[in-house]
């Protein structure tokens, strides 16, 4: 671990043994691996720790990490989830954002930044993406600049600007005050209002600010110079009936399945925690509740045995403790996969949000669905531009009673509603083949041309229609579009044969099935 960070995890422990420091250096795993449970403990300053509770007074709170002990004040606690099973971080720790001096930090001379994962930070005349990484141009002392190339693994972080708190807009203090029981809170580059449970709200903040840097890394071109830094905001549901409700007064149709959307009317990201669905919701606290009984009946059942037949009490335990680590692998199943989905929404609608926020697209005017709804489904995966494993089963499924759409087909929808009003499974197919062909233009030849399309694209005037839309594509890609679509249908056959497990996908064709 960079010294610098050493500065800061004792910062915000009251005890902290040196062994368990080491286990972490430069980002390493621990020698010991996680257990099955265990307790989470989150830091109102951002940290989370999770290990065993040792001690724990109205005043203090102590968690055995590895082999070290780490202890806080109950005052710098802003949660504690007993009995957890999601490991957070590397080795079950997440660090807090290290404290800067707030007089450089404000300086905009020593912008833009770039932070690297070995602690180190880079000030630099301009930052521009290369090839495979960040290009940083460094102002030598001799004069002239000199150009280092960073691969966007060895990147934390970009800043182009110093942070800067803006006000709340009128729309969304209405907001604020139409749900009185939501929270603020404040994040490096968002204004959040929730009541969701803090434990599942600090993974999707953090989710939220991971997803920001990534986008500016990126897709760092698409930062115009003249851009004006403010916070964002956003409202993360705790209830899903709330957020149904929201929906149809907003104009949605009633039980819509929409997981979260983004309003360029008022600029704010909406959404909802999946875990809160009913039906997830019931599952998940009768799973617990079941786990309890079982393990309590299974211990009473044993007692009798206690002290005599040893071999039948063993018995008992061994059956009881296989049927327990059943049901909670099932349930953690559900748990993880809701939380999963919860931030692809996050990282989907606030690709949205981001694309939007930087005039890459725009609220009047034409653009093409495709590309809208391609670029934020681009975004979705754990690394921005992976494989979209669900799309590309979505893909695969609608490939079986159907072509893929003719480019020229599916280039002439508009941004908004006309994909939706498509027969569902023929909608399904154009957002999965959105996604694809985005990937596509990304993945090879065809990146930077598509790239200026996208900036092309967001500077059009009113008069600008499909068939502008479309010679404006081809321009950037040197090719027509029918000409395009000859290496993008072998394109798709060939990631579907890589990139699908078949065990998996007959489990997604299955639910699929089901669903129809």
């Amino acid at each position: 671990m960079p010294v610098n960070q050493k500065r800061w995890i004792i910062a915000f422990a009251l005890i902290f043994f040196l062994p368990a420091c080491d286990k972490i250096k430069s980002g390493g795993k621990p020698r010991i691996e996680m257990p099955s449970s265990f307790d989470t403990v989150m830091l109102k300053n951002g940290g989370v720790i999770q290990g065993q509770i040792v001690r724990e007074t109205p005043e203090t709170i102590e968690v055995k990490w590895q082999d070290g002990i780490v202890g806080f004040k109950m005052s710098e606690v802003a949660g504690i989830k007993r009995n957890d099973t999601e490991v957070q971080g590397e080795v079950g720790m997440v660090m807090p954002e290290p404290q800067e001096n707030e007089k450089d930090l404000q300086n905009p001379e020593t912008y833009p930044r770039l932070y690297l994962k070995n602690g180190s930070v880079k000030k630099a005349v301009e930052l521009k993406r290369g090839g495979e990484g960040v290009i940083l141009g460094e102002r030598l002392k001799e004069g002239g600049v000199v150009e280092f190339e960073f691969p966007l693994a060895e990147i934390e972080k970009v800043m182009f600007w110093p942070p800067s708190k803006s006000e709340p807009t009128d729309d969304f203090m209405e907001i604020e005050k139409a749900y009185p029981s939501f929270r603020p809170h404040e994040k490096p580059h968002y204004l959040i209002l929730s009541d969701d449970d803090p434990m599942d709200l600090n993974l999707y903040m953090r989710a939220l600010e991971q997803f920001y840097q990534e986008f500016l890394v990126y897709f760092m071109d698409f930062v115009k110079k003249d851009y004006s830094p403010r916070t964002l905001q956003a409202v993360i549901f705790g209830q899903h009936e709330a957020f149904q409700q929201l929906l149809e007064n907003s104009g949605f149709p009633k039980q819509s399945n929409i997981l979260g959307f983004f309003s360029p009317e008022n600029q704010v990201l909406f959404l909802y925690n999946i875990k809160s669905v009913e039906m997830i919701n019931r599952y998940l606290h009768r799973s617990s509740y079941v786990e309890k009984q079982i393990k309590s009946r299974v211990d009473s059942i044993a007692k009798r045995y206690s002290g005599g037949d040893e071999i039948v009490e063993s018995r008992i335990k061994g059956q009881g403790e296989r049927i327990l680590e059943r049901l909670e692998k099932d349930r953690v199943h559900v748990e993880g996969e809701a939380r999963e989905e919860t931030v692809k929404t996050i990282r989907h609608e606030g690709a949205h949000q981001l694309l939007y926020e930087f005039s890459v697209h725009k609220e009047k005017g034409r653009q093409g669905a495709w590309l809208v709804e391609g670029l934020a489904s681009f975004c979705e995966p754990p690394e921005i531009g992976d494989v979209h494993e669900t799309r590309l089963m979505e893909l695969k499924f609608e490939l079986e009673s159907h072509q893929l759409m003719p480019l020229e087909y599916l280039l002439s929808f508009a941004a908004g509603a006309d994909i939706h009003r498509l027969e569902p499974s023929y909608a399904s197919l154009g957002y999965a083949e959105s996604w694809a062909f985005v990937h596509f233009l990304m993945s090879g030849p065809y990146r930077d041309g598509f790239l200026n399309y996208v900036k092309e694209v967001a500077v059009q005037d009113k008069g600008f229609d499909e068939k502008k839309d479309r010679v404006l594509l081809e321009k950037n890609l040197g090719k027509s579009v029918k000409e395009v679509e000859k290496e993008f249908t072998p394109y798709v056959d060939a990631l579907i044969k890589e990139h699908i497990d078949a065990k998996r996908y007959e489990d997604f064709r299955l639910r699929m099935v089901l669903a129809k």
